[in-house]
């Protein structure tokens, strides 16, 4: 089920996305570190058909993926999706503590830059815009606009992101709280 994942992150829309925040970067270098998580087999990939065709979820203590699908090839935004995930196992990778509106901002970034660069023919004039029905998503784009010029993103750049995170049903009760993303553990 690994290349579930590593389909995706080998894609060379992938390979272009690259950001940062403060000391945190997020692109190819992370991904990479994934990739081998997962051909390692310290990071596992698990399909749990009951999650749901739209949902996934990377969980750091349990180095997992966990997918409401088998497949994502073809379908731009369960790859984004795989790419909002995989973000998260590369900070779990770097053991790089942070809090939960820090990694879900900065995750659902990515997942918007992918989603431009797979269809940067049709947005790069600016005029179109996804018709994203997540608040975050929605909340994210003009972010990743941003970070196509200028990758180096500010605490004020994300503002908009955090309020979107903070009364979100999924993160409003936790998204001010720390994630101890704890490293890999050893392969079994």
């Amino acid at each position: 089920m690994a290349d579930l994942v590593t389909d995706v992150l080998n894609m060379p829309d992938v390979a272009r996305i690259g950001f940062t925040f403060g000391t945190i970067a997020v692109g190819t270098v992370g991904f990479a570190a994934v990739k081998a998580g997962l051909l390692g087999n310290q990071i596992k990939v698990e399909v749990e058909k009951k999650r749901g065709k739209g949902h996934a979820v990377y969980r750091y203590t349990a180095d997992t993926f966990f997918f409401g699908f088998d497949s994502a090839g073809g379908n731009a935004d369960l790859q984004a999706l795989v790419v909002h995930e995989a973000v998260h196992a590369g900070f779990d990778v770097a053991a790089t503590a942070m809090l939960v509106k820090e990694s879900e901002a900065l995750a659902y970034i990515a997942q918007c830059l992918f989603f431009y660069y797979v269809n940067e023919a049709a947005l790069s004039g600016g005029t179109s815009v996804p018709a994203f029905r997540d608040p975050i998503l929605k909340a994210a784009w003009p972010v990743s606009q941003t970070a196509l010029k200028q990758p180096a993103l500010t605490v004020t750049d994300l503002e908009p992101v955090f309020a979107a995170i903070s009364v979100h049903p999924t993160y409003k009760d936790r998204y001010g709280q720390n994630v101890p993303y704890d490293g890999l553990k050893p392969a079994p």
